[in-house]
């Protein structure tokens, strides 16, 4: 009784409660440590997650091969899964050479993320799109893919990288990139406003910046895509918000965009998009209060260079 009670005071002494609804036990299961710091090692197909707890001196404590975030009500893991969604061949259409048509069509995968705690239920965060039910005239795409992953984390803000690729048999498929913004506290996807004044300097300064990728990209041996021309200003726009965490503290990049052909396509945004990423001046104004880098964490991170961070927790849930 007076350990439950112990916890229920944990809960409402360690700042907002984000997650009023989660068992207390959660608390009882986390790990020991002052800080959390989550992050990958490796690349690409070798590249895996990695949290590490540290104690209130930067030294570790120990390590969980997952995401792991702290909050007020305990720990909570980042999880994703597939989920299989519907495909269909495309329609056969005939001309003077006769009718056309197939019955191949390709997978269809589609995705789920949760923030799941050690005890108690999970927090959606992504769910895949609905399926409509037998006997709804629906036109499903012949191949789907989708994929959600944990970028970075500043404060109650986790910033997320959702890639889709489809063929709705068209000339060929098309891919798309959108970064979004969870937020802990509201439990949903947000706009996190920029600092609009950072941003047009960032925007005024776009065009040279494309003009810099172009001939990189065209000294490239096998370089694909002819010449774009110079967006204005006015025609880029802000396609994400990439934080980073390293050895000098936080960070934060605009990705700029800029319409462009479908073999001219670069960057890490829409199919016909070429983009770059800009660093911003200034932090936007819900991220300012979470700026600050604890000195602890920022000697971890200078001592395990190999470790890509991608955010950090403590104690208390700040």
């Amino acid at each position: 009784m007076l350990r439950r009670a112990a916890l229920s005071l944990i809960l409402t002494a360690c700042g907002p409660e984000l997650f009023t609804d989660v068992d207390p036990a959660n608390l009882a299961l986390q790990r020991p440590g002052a800080f959390v710091v989550f992050g990958w090692l490796g690349e690409g197909e070798a590249r895996r997650p990695l949290s590490v707890f540290l104690d209130e001196e930067g030294r570790e404590l120990s390590r969980e091969p997952a995401l792991v975030i702290r909050t007020a009500a305990g720990d909570l893991l980042w999880r994703d899964e597939e989920v299989a969604t519907p495909t269909q061949p495309c329609m056969a259409f005939c001309d003077e050479d006769g009718c056309h048509g197939s019955n191949e069509h390709g997978p269809g995968i589609d995705v789920r993320a949760v923030l799941a705690p050690r005890a108690g239920a999970p927090v959606p965060v992504v769910e895949p799109m609905p399926i409509e039910p037998p006997g709804i005239d629906v036109f499903y795409p012949r191949e789907h893919r989708r994929t959600v992953e944990l970028e970075g984390a500043v404060g109650p803000f986790l910033f997320l990288r959702e890639q889709t690729y489809e063929d709705a048999c068209g000339v060929h498929g098309l891919g798309s990139v959108r970064r979004k913004v969870f937020s802990l506290e509201e439990r949903r996807v947000i706009e996190l406003a920029p600092d609009a004044q950072d941003l047009e300097h960032a925007r005024s300064s776009a065009p040279g910046l494309f003009d810099a990728e172009a001939a990189e990209h065209a000294a490239d041996d096998g370089a694909i895509g002819g010449d774009e021309g110079t967006p204005e200003p006015s025609e880029v726009t802000l396609t994400g918000l990439i934080p980073r965490l390293g050895r000098d503290g936080l960070s934060l990049s605009y990705q700029l965009s800029a319409e462009a052909c479908y073999a001219c396509s670069r960057g890490d945004a829409d199919d016909y998009t070429r983009s770059i990423r800009v660093l911003a001046r200034r932090l936007p104004a819900a991220l300012a209060p979470h700026a600050e880098v604890p000195p602890a964490v920022l000697r971890f991170l200078a001592a395990h260079p190999e470790l890509r961070a991608g955010g950090f927790s403590g104690s208390e849930g700040r």
